[in-house]
């Protein structure tokens, strides 16, 4: 719905929606495939319709799977993949970019006052392995793999490393 309009309409018959000229089109469509990227936006009458299949697009949808993430990293991944499971790995790739790394800093902080920073640690050949360092009460900083993390901590990690990648 836009202004009170239905943009496009669909049900197990086909798909409805309002052409260029102000009447309104229907096609068949199977009902296992996606009616909005089937429709071709022309006019101005859709442009609307055109406006929501751009904004759409810019989606990102992730699903954590906090359990399932990389212990280690062997390369870098220039992208997340939908579950996160290559976040060491994603992380490899973004951490050389200063600005990112100072956003997710910044970012982390807010929810977790005491952290410092993240650190690459060799783990073998062409290993890395994920290491997070908060302050300590003592002074002495805390070190801990993120591995070691709750999956709760993992998936808030990834998802602010997202935000600052935005």
């Amino acid at each position: 719905m836009c202004d009170g309009q239905p943009l496009f309409e669909r049900d197990t018959e086909g798909v409805r929606f309002l052409r260029a000229d102000g009447n309104q089109a229907f096609f068949p469509l199977d009902w296992r495939q996606a009616a909005l990227r089937a429709i071709e936006p022309r006019g101005v009458h859709i442009s609307k319709l055109k406006l929501l299949q751009e904004e759409i697009a810019k989606l990102l949808i992730l699903r954590p799977n906090p359990r399932g993430m990389e212990r280690e990293s062997k390369a870098e991944a220039r992208y997340p993949d939908l579950s996160m499971i290559n976040l060491t790995s994603w992380y490899r790739s973004l951490y050389q970019e200063q600005e990112w790394s100072d956003a997710l800093r910044r970012l982390l902080r807010d929810v977790w006052p005491d952290f410092q920073s993240f650190k690459l640690v060799d783990a073998g050949m062409n290993t890395k392995a994920l290491q997070l360092r908060f302050e300590g009460e003592t002074g002495k900083p805390t070190l801990l793999f993120f591995e070691h993390l709750s999956d709760g901590e993992r998936a808030l990690i990834g998802l602010y490393m997202v935000r600052a990648a935005l």
